[in-house]
Formats: structure tokens, sequence, C-alpha cells
């Protein structure tokens, strides 16, 4: 189920728990091998680009302390 992507717990430590550190990290955001998406360096560089930016831009912001609530949804994961 595509829900269940990155969150194999005989793959992840603490599958459920968001962490930029984990290492190593065998996700499949991207595909693999044949279904690797040709978009994926771009993408990569996007986001170092947009997250470097807003980090220059506003040094004090910091994440806020939250429950995530996700909808039930079969076979999905979808935040509330």
């Amino acid at each position: 189920l595509l829900g269940a992507a990155n969150r194999d717990p005989s793959i992840f430590t603490n599958p459920d728990v968001f962490d930029i550190t984990r290492s190593p990290n065998q996700h499949l955001s991207f595909g693999h091998g044949h279904h690797v998406c040709l978009g994926s360096s771009l993408a990569r560089l996007e986001a170092q680009i947009a997250i470097n930016t807003l980090l220059q831009r506003m040094p004090s912001l910091k994440l806020a302390d939250f429950e995530w609530q996700y909808r039930p949804l079969f076979g999905f994961r979808a935040l509330e």
C-alpha cells in the first residue's frame, strides 16, 4: 500500500517519527531503478535552495510542537 511506503519498521527505526537526519535513509519518495523520477534531481535542488533561503531570511524560525492528525483513508496516509 502506498501509505506504508517509507514506514517499514524492518527498514526504518521509528518509522512514524519525522527525522530529517535519519541515516541510512533508503526512502522511496522518488522511485527506484527503472522507475526513478526524472525530476528528482531538480526537486532536491529546488528544496535545498528554498530551505536555505527561508532559513537565511528568517533565522529565528523554529518548528512548532504539535501532534500529527491523520485522516482515516484506506491505503494512503493524509494529514487532516
